[in-house]
């Protein structure tokens, strides 16, 4: 897609400048704020970026609702670097994708939790079905020397401070101590496709 292209070119010129890759400050590409500006919708519904709602926003200027859903824990209001407070205001709904989440953005101000909602990630588990699971299941254990009763734990995603990974190793060698047939196995990089190694890689 346009998006996905647009997301490639702004993280290589990220690496090539030396400048760390900060999806959040992504700005809109100019082609899709003219199909904001000239499009009239029902509802516009925002994934996890959180600085491109406010801009989303205000070109909508109130034509429709606008709905944003979080992927991260995050303290909204109290995060003045993401300007929470007008985040509230012009979104109709925001949306967290767990019970924590939702508890964590939390306001104590009536006109704004009420706009709080559950919404969580879902897979479609039938698009991953294959029909010799057994078969294929043996082969990926015996090439990454994982035992038939071993128990794997699988984190897909970026490798960023606010995913957990680093908070996920340390559960992890905790939970070694108590139960030693357990794998852990990290897929993902710094921003999709990216094997940059980063500090916060190298701490990890």
């Amino acid at each position: 897609s346009k998006l996905a292209k647009y997301i490639r070119f702004y993280t290589n010129i990220c690496h090539k400048i030396k400048l760390p890759v900060n999806l959040t400050s992504l700005p809109l590409a100019p082609d899709i704020v003219g199909i904001f500006k000239h499009t009239q919708y029902d509802v516009i519904y925002v994934s996890g970026y959180i600085r491109g709602v406010l801009t989303i926003a205000k070109i909508n200027d109130g034509r429709c609702p606008v709905y944003y859903h979080h992927h991260v824990v995050t303290d909204i209001l109290k995060e003045s670097s993401i300007h929470g407070e007008e985040i509230f205001r012009a979104c109709e709904k925001l949306g967290f994708v767990s019970q924590y989440a939702c508890d964590k953005a939390h306001t104590g101000i009536v006109m704004y939790d009420k706009k709080i909602e559950l919404f969580r990630n879902c897979i479609d588990t039938k698009k991953f079905h294959v029909s010799n699971r057994q078969e294929v299941r043996n082969q990926m254990r015996e090439k990454y020397g994982i035992q038939s009763n071993d128990i794997v734990l699988v984190f897909v995603g970026r490798f960023v401070p606010n995913k957990g990974v680093l908070e996920l190793l340390k559960a992890f060698r905790e939970a070694l101590k108590e139960v030693s047939n357990i794998k852990l196995i990290l897929i993902g990089g710094e921003t999709y496709s990216s094997n940059t190694k980063t500090e916060y890689i190298s701490t990890c």
